[in-house]
């Protein structure tokens, strides 16, 4: 009886020891993660620059004519699939020319052809315009003009919609920036397909100054495919004036979402302009 009485308190001994140490270890993980949040959540003390961009008609415009021109090739494509109409169409302008019996019902074929063809060369000749009617639509249907709050940092960027305390500040650590794009007015900061528009205006920066903006954009440029482009992308001179031109700044509550939407909404109704309504201009 006394063996097995000093079995039980030995075994109930160690199961407390392994209890105990559980215990500790449990503790010394808690600390470690606690000491790991606070090195992350270390305060940033780099340089900041904060800058305002406005998604108006003049960046909607700049933003197209870069998409349209170096990303999508609209002049290339719309110029091939001209040629390529005229092709067809003249193709099968001589086959119905060559027929036995000439007969009109021939001759819709060759001349469907040859108008999409006389539609893709006038896109891509006069695609500056076909940007403005889309563009002066949109802002037709949606006046607002949505002002962002662009953070810079050696870290990340920020950005917050002005006007509206309540949205929350949307972060992108550098290393989701995929792509950065220099035009002479802006620069596109790419996260996949997506991209935060800085304004190049030492006019429009509320915090640090503009040396130091393009010191921090070059310094990550090194390390991610980055695209310059010195020449002038609108040939046309920007007569748009908003409506609400005067109120810039009582943005209405929107969501970093919807900018996104604007921006793809623009784009999107360059990619589908409306045949009849440039026939007719």
């Amino acid at each position: 009886m006394a063996d097995e009485k000093e079995k039980e308190l030995e075994n109930t001994s160690e199961a407390l020891e392994e209890e105990v140490l559980d215990e500790l270890n449990e503790e010394k993980e808690e600390q470690q993660e606690e000491q790991t949040e606070e090195v992350v959540e270390e305060e940033y003390n780099g340089p900041v620059v904060n800058i305002r961009t406005q998604y108006d008609y003049r960046t909607m415009k700049y933003f197209n004519m870069y998409n349209m021109i170096y990303r999508k090739r609209f002049q290339i494509v719309y110029i091939i699939m001209g040629l390529i109409s005229f092709g067809v169409g003249g193709y099968s302008l001589y086959n119905a020319i060559s027929a036995d019996s000439i007969q009109i019902m021939n001759f819709v074929l060759p001349a469907i052809f040859v108008l999409f063809g006389v539609y893709f060369i006038y896109q891509a000749i006069f695609f500056e315009k076909v940007i403005d009617k889309n563009i002066t639509m949109h802002f037709y249907k949606n006046p607002k003009v949505v002002n962002i709050s662009v953070t810079v940092t050696e870290r990340e960027v920020t950005l917050q919609i002005i006007g509206n305390n309540k949205s929350e500040p949307f972060k992108y650590d550098w290393a989701y920036i995929t792509e950065i794009v220099e035009i002479p007015q802006f620069f596109f900061l790419y996260v996949q397909k997506q991209p935060i528009i800085i304004e190049k205006d030492p006019n429009k920066i509320t915090e640090g100054d503009y040396d130091t903006l393009v010191s921090i954009i070059m310094e990550k440029a090194q390390a991610k495919p980055y695209k310059k482009i010195d020449k002038e992308l609108v040939t046309k001179p920007i007569t748009y004036v908003h409506a609400n031109q005067e109120d810039l700044e009582d943005a209405e509550e929107v969501s970093v979402d919807e900018v996104k939407d604007e921006v793809n909404e623009v784009e999107n109704t360059n990619d589908e302009a409306n045949v009849s309504s440039d026939s007719e201009e």
